[in-house]
């Protein structure tokens, strides 16, 4: 658990995504393994006997394709509310490590908060918006486990991925310097790091379900310093469905 909890505090998790992975873990830390060739001793037994166990994984992911749809959470700007519709095509050229593509379409309103900025004193906030976003990612899976219900086994693997997307953006920031009453955007291409973390559930052999976490580190302009930009970074929550063949 410990090698587990430095992992995760590598990646700009909330608070909320961390609680939710510790408690996933938690769940299935009699099961989870790392790798296929590890073997596990049994705490309980008396200190002077010592069972071993090698475990087979049940889903293989060495030279599978997958592909998977679903929707999910953004959140770029206090003053958006941002939702997304995301699909990503993988393949497994190892047992744990594949590589993606990746592709989230946007749809973003201004919410409450700017309202209320509005009609209090009538200025622009700053904001960014993202229409859209491909990027390509190398995925590593070391994790797997099984939950145990009354009469079936579920399985589950756990990835990390990282790489680079290409953003179709725009902004106000023209508008916001030049406190202008006019909220215009402008449109702009920009380049991100992308991390990703992800627990897939095997509903059966060829059909799963994701609980996905993507955080993407962009550089943008910075207020207050004469358009000098610096990175920063949003994060998207997904769940998803999907097949592997």
């Amino acid at each position: 658990m410990k090698t587990i909890t430095r992992i995760l505090s590598l990646f700009p998790f909330s608070p909320f995504f961390l609680y939710f992975f510790s408690l996933v873990l938690s769940i299935f830390s009699d099961a989870s393994l790392a790798g296929t060739e590890d073997i596990y001793k049994f705490k309980w037994l008396d200190p002077d006997k010592k069972v071993f166990v090698l475990q087979e994984k049940t889903y293989e992911n060495r030279h599978k394709v997958y592909f998977n749809l679903g929707y999910g959470s953004s959140q770029f700007s206090d003053f958006q509310d941002s939702t997304f519709i995301h699909a990503d095509l993988g393949w497994y050229f190892a047992e744990e490590w594949g590589i993606e593509i990746l592709y989230h379409s946007y749809n973003n309103k201004n919410n409450d908060s700017y309202k209320a900025v509005q009609r209090q004193v009538t200025v622009i906030p700053y904001i960014i918006k993202v229409d859209n976003a491909l990027g390509g990612l190398l995925v590593y899976s070391p994790f797997y486990g099984k939950l145990n219900t009354y009469n079936l086994i579920y399985y589950l693997d756990w990835s990390f991925a990282g790489g680079f997307a290409t953003l179709n953006t725009n902004d106000n920031y023209a508008s916001f310097t030049a406190n202008s009453t006019t909220d215009t955007y402008v449109d702009k291409k920009r380049n991100a790091f992308v991390a990703k973390t992800q627990v897939r559930f095997f509903v059966t052999k060829n059909f799963h379900i994701n609980f996905d976490y993507a955080a993407f580190f962009v550089r943008a302009p910075e207020p207050g310093t004469g358009g000098s930009e610096k990175y920063v970074r949003y994060g998207d929550f997904f769940l998803s469905a999907g097949l592997s063949f």
